[in-house]
Order: structure tokens, then sequence, then C-alpha cells
């Protein structure tokens, strides 16, 4: 099992721009932006652009992810 890390980053004026980054944090697997976010809802493939649960699942249907694989936000995770 892997845990990837999805880093929510909005800019000045407010467009959404977020990334799944790999456990080390040093590069980005898949990047979302609120043009290709809503997008993703109106076909029906994630139910919310901020919801990690969604991202994962979708990664997981397109192979991009492994089954046990988890994305976390690193928001809520307590590091140790």
């Amino acid at each position: 099992m892997t845990k990837y890390e999805y880093h929510i980053n909005l800019d000045e004026r407010g467009e959404f721009n977020a990334d799944v980054r790999n456990p080390n944090g040093e590069h980005s697997i898949y990047t979302i932006n609120t043009y290709d976010g809503y997008q993703l809802i109106e076909d029906g493939f994630i139910s919310d652009i901020r919801d990690p649960a969604s991202i994962e699942a979708y990664l997981k249907d397109l192979g991009l992810l492994d089954a046990n694989d988890l994305i976390i936000s690193p928001y809520n995770e307590v590091k140790k």
C-alpha cells in the first residue's frame, strides 16, 4: 500500500488547482484544475474535486493507482 497526498492550491483569483503527489512529495502523479474538475463531476466520474476519496476512486479506475493505494489530505493527517 502506498499513501499519496492530495494538495489543494488556489490561485489569487480563486481558481481551483490541485495535485496528487507521490509519498515523498517530490513530484505530482496527477493534477486537476477548475475546468477539468467540473467536467469530471459533470460526466459522473467524481463527486467532489476537494474530496481525496473521490479522486482516489477515479485514479484507481484509470489504473494510475493500485487497489490498496490511498490518497490522503496532508492537512488532516497527524504527522508523527
